[in-house]
C-alpha cells in the first residue's frame, strides 16, 4: 500500500462502529490500525477533490474512509482512495494541490491507490464502501 501525501488535521470525526484493520506505511507492524467511514461526510473536501478529478481523465474513482492508529494516541484522519490510469503520482499531486490551496490545508489526509481485485485489505474495504466519485 502506498500512502502518497498528507496534511495536518484539527477536528477529526469519531470512528463509527464498523471497522476493519490495515497496515499503513510508517506504522509499526504490530500496531492496530482501524479503517472506518467518517461519522460526518466532509462535503467541502469531497467537493474540492471531485472538482479536480473532473478536470483529468486519469482519475477514474475516488473513495473515502478514515484511519486511526489507537497506539499513537492520534485522532482518526481521512484516507482518500484513488483509482487512476496513467501517472498516479501526478494525479494524486493534483488532488493534494487542490486541498493545499483551500481552507482544509491543515488537515491530515492520506492518499492510497485502490486496485480492483487486489488482495490488499485497504483496497477491498474501499471498494466495498463504493466511490464518492467515478468516471469512465
Amino acid at each position: 500500500m502506498g500512502l502518497f501525501d498528507f496534511f495536518k488535521k484539527k477536528n477529526p470525526a469519531p470512528a463509527p462502529a464498523e471497522e476493519t484493520t490495515l497496515q499503513p506505511w510508517g506504522v509499526d507492524q504490530d500496531a492496530e490500525v482501524l479503517l472506518s467511514q467518517p461519522a460526518e461526510f466532509p462535503r467541502g473536501i469531497i467537493s474540492l477533490l471531485t472538482s479536480y478529478a473532473m478536470l483529468t481523465s486519469e482519475i477514474k474513482a475516488l473513495y473515502i474512509a478514515q484511519m486511526h492508529t489507537p497506539s499513537t494516541d492520534e485522532a482518526p484522519h481521512l484516507l482518500i482512495g484513488v483509482t487512476c490510469t496513467g501517472n498516479r503520482i501526478e494525479a494524486v499531486n493534483g488532488l493534494v494541490a487542490a486541498i493545499g490551496a483551500s481552507a482544509y490545508a491543515d488537515q491530515i489526509i492520506d492518499f492510497v491507490e485502490v486496485v480492483p481485485n487486489s488482495p490488499d485489505s485497504t483496497s477491498a474495504y474501499l471498494l466495498k464502501t463504493g466511490p464518492f466519485f467515478r468516471q469512465n
